[in-house]
Order: structure tokens, then sequence, then C-alpha cells
């Protein structure tokens, strides 16, 4: 899935950061909620390209 089809940036929504599509849910919130449960090394397996 590419990630243009998930994230959105618009400069009325929520002060131009990047939102998860039709929401006013920020990518830095996402990433927030979910860095604390995930260890460094299991990101870097999962976004390794």
């Amino acid at each position: 899935m590419e990630y243009e089809n998930i994230i959105t940036i618009r400069s009325d929504k929520r002060v131009g950061k990047p939102r998860v599509r039709d929401t006013r849910i920020t990518v830095y919130d996402v990433l927030s909620w979910w860095l604390p449960v995930c260890q460094f090394k299991k990101l870097s397996k999962i976004f390794q390209n």
C-alpha cells in the first residue's frame, strides 16, 4: 500500500501537518501512540527497504 493513499497534507487542516486521510489524526499522533509500545530494532526491521 502506498503511503500517498493514506497520508494527506492540507494547509487548512491541523496547521498543515501530515494527517491520516479524511481524519484529524496526525501522523505524529499515531507514532506517539505506537512508538512507546515498539522497540527501535523492531521498527528498523519493519521499515527496511
